[in-house]
């Protein structure tokens, strides 16, 4: 069991990491605006979502326990661009940052 838990105190402390990296890269960020933020592992299969912020729950209406461990693709739907979709796995494929605003 102190395994487990040294791994989730691991993965805690990289979460926790990446968001004050985002924060200081991208400084316009604001607790006032709606941030939805994913962080995914492309090193399983499906690139499923391992971490998502309070954000993206309340902006999905998922609960966290409903999106950890799906792919993002579970979000698409009829509305969803597929240019943008084609974009973000190019960018994945070739290991290059992106931002985009998708609608899904």
């Amino acid at each position: 069991m102190g395994s487990n838990s040294t791994k989730s105190k691991s993965l805690d402390a990289l979460l926790l990491d990446i968001q004050k990296r985002a924060m200081e890269q991208y400084p316009t960020l604001s607790k006032e605006k709606l941030q939805a933020c994913t962080l995914t592992d492309n090193s399983l299969p499906d690139n499923p979502i391992i971490w998502v912020n309070d954000d993206f729950e309340r902006m999905t209406l998922y609960p966290k326990e409903e999106i950890l461990g799906k792919n993002c693709r579970f979000l698409q739907g009829k509305g969803t661009n597929r240019d943008t979709v084609t974009h973000v796995k190019e960018c994945i494929k070739e290991g290059r940052e992106t931002e985009v605003l998708i609608l899904n």
